[in-house]
């Protein structure tokens, strides 16, 4: 893993952790970062001010998504090969709950305002939805085929689940967990963001190149927006109401307005963008380059590339650690020049 300064884009620390590392998550309270090492089958524990590992958890098999519920300071690690979500707590880092959820277990995401977690469950078809303070499974919604992401809105108080093989997106009621309506997008929706200004949730859409804009109040397609080929990946630059795509195959960042819905900007970066993180103290948006084995930073205010940092193998997921202006990258392959 490579630790970048936020300030000047420079790589400060190489951290060694499990193999295959695939997820990433912030804990603000005791500034600590998580890494669940997909083939190790641990979680590695980084102090955020020292850059160095504290502790290694071993969890299920094959984790590969985190969350982190600040209401009781807890990490959720999903396995996917073990039907379960184990639970960490971010003081003492110690296992305090293995719950069991569907098939596949692939996404997660908290809900602050009703304090639980919902998990996609890839092969099951479903989403488990956990409460926060006893780690007791609650409800099982079925959604469509193959939920690949989740984002909740705070403002209306609702769960979003896109559905990879099914085309449409299941909007969740986060205060009763039943479904609300099942939206229908393009094809391979596979990530999502919302965007509070507007009210709007973006959803990609990978095999048709697009993305498709869901109004948050009433959960009606408002737009597609052309983007570059295969988006996988976005983020929301809420300081000047940016949507920023990352499209796989053509080596490019969409630049979408937050207002009007348009492509403002294409932004070449490496081979193979997979992953963004948006830092709001520099208003910086990072971009890992799976296929170029580097990060590239791009202003949030002109749109225009201001570094790549060359780092590890197979870069795919990023997270900002605001407390020390830290962006830190994982690689999925590590090599012994890292």
């Amino acid at each position: 893993m490579i630790v970048i300064d936020g300030e000047t884009n420079q790589k400060i620390a190489r951290i060694r952790a499990g193999e295959d590392i695939w997820a990433l998550c912030w804990n603000s309270t005791n500034n600590k970062v998580y890494c669940a090492n997909f083939e190790s089958n641990n979680v590695s524990v980084i102090d955020g001010a020292t850059n160095q590992v504290i502790t290694t958890i071993p969890v299920g098999r094959w984790p590969c998504a985190l969350v982190w519920n600040s209401t009781n300071n807890k990490v959720y690690c999903a396995n996917s090969g073990s039907r379960s979500v184990w639970v960490i707590d971010g003081a003492t880092n110690q296992i305090i709950a293995i719950i069991r959820v569907g098939s596949g277990p692939h996404a997660l995401v908290w809900n602050s305002t009703n304090n639980k977690v919902y998990c996609a469950n890839w092969n099951s078809n479903n989403v488990s939805v956990i409460d926060g303070a006893t780690n007791q499974v609650i409800a099982t919604i079925q959604v469509g085929d193959g939920p690949s992401d989740l984002v909740w809105n705070s403002a209306h108080n609702k769960v979003y689940c896109a559905n990879l093989w099914s085309d449409n997106v299941t909007v969740i009621d986060g205060a009763t967990n039943q479904v609300i309506t099942t939206i229908q997008v393009e094809e391979w929706p596979c990530a999502l963001v919302w965007n509070s200004t507007n009210n709007k949730v973006y959803c990609a859409n990978y095999y048709t190149n697009n993305v498709s804009v869901i109004d948050g109040a009433t959960n009606q397609v408002i737009a597609t927006i052309l983007v570059g080929l295969g988006p996988c990946d976005l983020v929301w630059n809420s300081t000047n109401n940016k949507v920023y795509c990352a499209n796989s195959w053509s080596g490019n960042v969409s630049v979408i307005d937050g207002a009007t819905n348009q492509v403002i900007a294409i932004i070449p970066v490496g081979r193979g963008p997979s992953a963004l993180v948006w830092n709001s103290t520099n208003n910086r948006v990072y971009c890992a380059n799976w296929l170029g084995d580097n990060v590239t930073v791009i202003d949030g205010e002109t749109n225009q590339v201001i570094a790549t940092i060359q780092v590890g193998s197979r870069p795919c997921a990023l997270v900002w650690n605001s407390t020390n202006n830290k962006v830190y990258c994982t690689n999925y392959w590590v090599t012994m020049f890292q």
